[in-house]
């Protein structure tokens, strides 16, 4: 993965959006999304979430929402992936992760129906903790900023005759203007 941070629109300008991935965020959210391995991303909490402003669902279960300050900028032919990390797979704070997004499709041109790229807005995760384990593990009601709540990679599908792209870089642009303006300025 490449940091650029901030970036000079002439360099955006030269990134092709066809054939590489880009994840944004604002420079305010430090670490974000942290590579735990070569293809796949944590996306981690950037703030401390404190569990009594939760929603009880259940004695022993609490439901939280979360909405992570990121935008991407996948290619088509490329799907993106959220799924648990595996370090919520058994004695985890997290009984259960929802995400929720928003995804908005880029064409040619706009009598054209072939896609180009596509980009995720407005990603939203619902987590229910488990408050048992909570209390096990830190013994807190409070969650610290840093910890791995999904993992996220990338992965291809066939969608048209067109040939699959193979992606060249993954960047990772931390800036306020592109992160606000992403839609226009990508």
């Amino acid at each position: 993965m490449k940091l650029l941070n901030p970036i000079d629109p002439e360099e955006l300008a030269k990134i092709d959006k066809t054939k590489n991935i880009i994840l944004c965020t604002p420079p305010s959210d430090k670490n974000i999304i942290e590579t735990k391995t070569p293809d796949i991303f944590s996306i981690l909490l950037t703030q401390d979430i404190n569990l009594s402003l939760g929603e009880q669902i259940t004695p022993n279960i609490i439901a939280m929402e979360y909405s992570p300050r990121l935008r991407i900028l996948v290619p088509s032919g490329i799907k993106l992936n959220i799924i648990d990390t595996e370090s919520n797979k058994t004695g985890s704070i997290f009984n259960k992760i929802y995400c929720n997004y928003d995804v908005y499709y880029a064409y040619e041109s706009e009598t054209d129906t072939e896609l180009k790229y596509k980009v995720y807005n407005n990603i939203k995760f619902v987590l229910y903790i488990d408050v048992i384990q909570m209390r096990k593990k830190i013994n807190s009601l409070l969650i610290s900023k840093g910890e791995p709540i999904a993992d996220l990679y990338f992965s291809w599908y066939i969608q048209t005759q067109k040939e699959v792209p193979m992606i060249e870089n993954i960047y990772l642009i931390k800036d306020l203007y592109v992160f606000q303006e992403f839609a226009k300025v990508i």
